[in-house]
């Protein structure tokens, strides 16, 4: 039986989920803390059930597609996908941590709201970099990719500062 894999450098198999992730938990970030600020706890909510309905709804979208494709889903087929996609929800472990020190008064409120952005964007950037460097991407492949997810993170960043 294979064992679930919480990190998304554990996975060696959907990157790609564990990018859309990341975006897609910063994006909540900065748009939930707009109603929100200050709020960390609730942030989390917003955050941790967005991951999930997105996560069950590609596993959802990926079975019912297979299936339409001419292959009736199994146990087994629903399985690989519910760990095929899992990455897409680990990849925002830090950031939720983070939320949730927030949460328990740890961290103010504010403060963990501007980490956990910061840290999905961080790992975003990072991934990214570690991605290119892992494949030997060639310098205009590293400069478009790298500067593809600056991009994302800028405009997140605007995203949090004009809703505010």
């Amino acid at each position: 039986m294979t064992r679930l894999r919480l990190f998304p450098h554990e996975s060696k198999r959907n990157v790609a989920g564990a990018i859309y992730g990341l975006i897609l938990g910063a994006s909540i970030i900065s748009a939930a803390s707009a109603d929100h600020p200050g709020q960390a706890g609730l942030v989390e909510i917003y955050v941790c059930v967005t991951a999930l309905v997105f996560y069950l709804a590609h596993v959802y979208a990926r079975v019912i597609g297979t299936w339409i494709e001419g292959e009736a889903p199994t146990a087994a087929a629903i399985r690989r996908e519910l760990r095929q996609e899992w990455p897409m929800v680990s990849a925002q472990l830090l950031p939720v941590l983070l939320l949730l020190l927030g949460a328990l008064g740890t961290l103010s409120g504010r403060t963990a709201i501007t980490l956990a952005l910061v840290a999905a964007l961080a790992e975003l950037i990072v991934g990214v970099l570690y991605a290119c460097f892992k494949v030997r991407a060639s310098r205009g492949q590293a400069i478009a990719s790298v500067t593809t997810a600056l991009v994302f993170a800028v405009v997140v960043v605007l995203l949090k500062i004009f809703v505010h």
